[in-house]
């Protein structure tokens, strides 16, 4: 009976190191599991065989003394041949046991050799980690090798060769990255990304939390702001790959102590795009009119950001969206950003179900357009672009209506494609679509864009005048961007909204501004006329108000702004982040009255400073940006 029940409870534990190899939630555990199970499957299994025939201490020892020899191969399968044929009545029984004593003989060795070198590996982990936390160089650290990762990771490098570099990979597949590692000199370790905040607590880091799942990238920025040490000697950045709202709200809910930002890769390329091809440059008899297709996100982020960089002094702005078979979709877009719709503007969205239809609206709707970005998905971007482009030269009659037409495209290798669509030689016109393909990944994830952004070192120069605005004595530009990390996201937005609009403020005056050190450079306050300066106020007013509308903001009555205030929920404050409500989304003209019926000072002599201090924007005053830009005149 003792034979049976010891092979079967060896089975069963042969099974259960098994199952522990593949259990992925026992991480670093899984061989050592496994090794457990292997050896006492062999200790068990060759009970009989020992406690028959000696005493119980002998049996004991000897049994341990033979599982030991297993593991360093110096065990005899044979020996106990003999005595298993002898105990055991049928043929087949003496077959089976012997082939249960066969497996552990070959398992126990095999397992435990995977987990001796499992842990070397982790020792030499301990050992790069220990080098690592003590040298003084940055660090990039990136919580996933894939496509986006790599593409940053190789820019980086190509930058700055002394840099450390650790990919965060899980073990299995650490090994297949040896010319990863060979080309980058990078690390490849199974870690979790936050452990490593105590570990280089005294080390410059940048994290890139770029994993294909944007669910995990939140929980890695959490992990790394929540166990973020609360005195950190060195620069901490994480930057998060996120495109859903709610990580706005849930990263607001704690503190900040590193610096972060938040990489939205159509919002960042629709960014890219109206910074490199203003709206202002195509306007025409002083109207910009724009046309975006699809609903995708990126169209989405398309309207949004036109809505505000569109507030431009001297031009009037008219939006207008087509989307095929979204007529909820577009339903509950207009019921979350409700002053954008509500008529003041001249925003309208259409839906559409036939390309008939579609050739209608753009008839109807879209005659005057001079601005056009197609924001259809991958596939049906290209037929799109091109179908509008012959229907906008029909138009009129004199196929000379030619807007520029600005195509979505993420995908590398068929941007190259798209690309082959634009003009490039004049005699090939008749062969022209003239489509401008914009948004392709390998130009974002470089170090010009990240972390390098120039417009993310402008906002935060932006930042730094409003602080000197309302400070009452001396800016301390170190506490000043210590706040600018902890300010809650749509604040950050704004400062970066305010930089991008610097460009359009001053196309409105014939002006722009470069880091071109041969440029022949000019005074803007000799452009600011009490009239000009007016002016760009009432536009500088008027992109805050549509920037806030753009993220869902409504204008609260006097009333409900007396009795928030009174509340507690604002904290006392004039607006309350909670509601998303703020008395100042209006008219240039009622700010005043309301300010003074809520005993604040007029706000509009701020719209007017701010734009006054432009040149201290770009001039880099208190060293952030590490660039200084000249305000030149245009030559068209």
């Amino acid at each position: 009976m003792i034979w049976y029940v010891c092979f079967l409870l060896a089975l069963g534990l042969l099974f259960l190191a098994g199952v522990a190899a593949f259990i992925r939630r026992l991480g670093k555990l899984r061989f050592l599991f496994s090794m457990v199970g292997c050896a006492l499957a062999a200790y068990v299994i060759y009970i009989p065989p020992y406690f028959l025939q000696y005493n119980f201490f002998s049996a004991l020892i000897g049994n341990l003394i033979h599982t030991l020899q297993l593991i360093s191969l110096d065990a005899d399968y044979l020996d106990y041949h003999d005595f298993v044929e002898q105990s055991l009545s049928t043929e087949l029984e003496v077959d089976v046991y012997c082939l249960g004593l066969g497996a552990v003989h070959v398992l126990l060795p095999v397992v435990f050799a995977m987990t001796a070198v499992a842990l070397v590996l982790r020792c030499l982990s301990y050992l790069q980690m220990f080098r690592m936390k003590h040298r003084k160089r940055p660090i990039f650290v990136f919580s996933q090798i894939n496509e986006r990762s790599e593409m940053l990771a190789r820019d980086l490098r190509s930058k700055d060769r002394r840099s450390d570099m650790l990919f965060l990979a899980p073990r299995r597949a650490s090994n297949d990255y040896a010319e990863l590692r060979r080309d980058l000199n990078c690390m490849v370790m199974d870690w979790n990304i936050g452990g490593l905040n105590q570990l280089l607590a005294k080390r410059s880091v940048s994290y890139y939390c770029l994993s294909d799942d944007e669910e995990a990238n939140l929980n890695d920025a959490l992990a790394l702001l929540r166990d973020a040490p609360g005195n950190m000697p060195e620069k901490k950045a994480i930057f998060l790959r996120s495109s859903d709202p709610t990580a706005e709200l849930l990263l607001d809910s704690v503190e900040k102590r590193m610096e972060i930002q938040i990489i939205n890769e159509e919002l960042m390329a629709v960014d890219h795009l109206l910074d490199r091809y203003p709206l202002p440059c195509y306007g025409k008899d002083g109207k910009i009119s724009v046309l975006i297709t699809g609903f995708t996100r990126a169209a989405q982020e398309a309207l949004r950001t036109v809505a505000w960089m569109g507030q431009v002094w001297g031009f009037q702005l008219s939006i207008t969206l087509l989307a095929k078979d979204k007529e909820n979709e577009i339903s509950d877009f207009e019921t979350a950003y409700p002053n954008l719709f509500s008529g003041k503007y001249d925003f309208h969205c259409f839906n559409y179900k036939t390309e008939q239809q579609f050739a209608a609206l753009v008839a109807t709707h879209c005659g005057e357009a001079n601005y056009v970005m197609v924001c259809d998905g991958e596939k049906e971007v290209v037929s799109r672009a091109v179908a509008l482009r012959r229907l906008l030269y029909r138009l009129d009659g004199t196929f000379t209506n030619a807007p520029p037409i600005f195509a979505y495209v993420a995908n590398p290798t068929k941007t190259e494609v798209v690309s082959l669509l634009q003009e490039v030689d004049p005699y090939a016109r008749a062969h022209s679509y003239e489509i401008t393909p914009f948004g392709r990944i390998d130009e974002l994830y470089t170090v010009e864009h990240l972390p390098g952004s120039y417009l993310e070192a402008l906002a935060k120069s932006t930042n730094l005048v409003y602080s000197d605005v309302y400070s009452s004595g001396d800016l301390d530009v170190g506490v000043a961007l210590q706040q600018y990390n902890a300010m809650n996201e749509v604040s950050k937005k704004s400062n970066r909204a305010n930089a991008m609009h610097i460009r359009y403020k001053l196309l409105s005056l014939g002006l722009d501004y470069t880091d071109d050190p041969e440029a022949e450079a000019v005074l803007l306050e000799n452009y600011l006329t009490p009239e000009v300066l007016d002016g760009l106020a009432r536009a500088e007013h008027d992109r805050w108000q549509v920037f806030l509308e753009s993220e869902g903001w409504q204008t609260p009555t006097i009333e409900e702004a007396i009795a928030y205030r009174a509340s507690g929920i604002s904290k006392g404050r004039h607006q309350c982040q909670l509601l998303k409500l703020h008395p100042d989304l209006c008219s240039y003209d009622e700010i005043a009255e309301r300010c003074k019926a809520l005993g604040r000072n007029d706000s509009t002599v701020y719209d007017a400073i701010l734009v006054s201090r432009i040149q201290d924007m770009l001039s880099d005053r208190w060293h952030v940006t590490g660039k200084e830009y000249k305000i030149i005149k245009r030559k068209d």
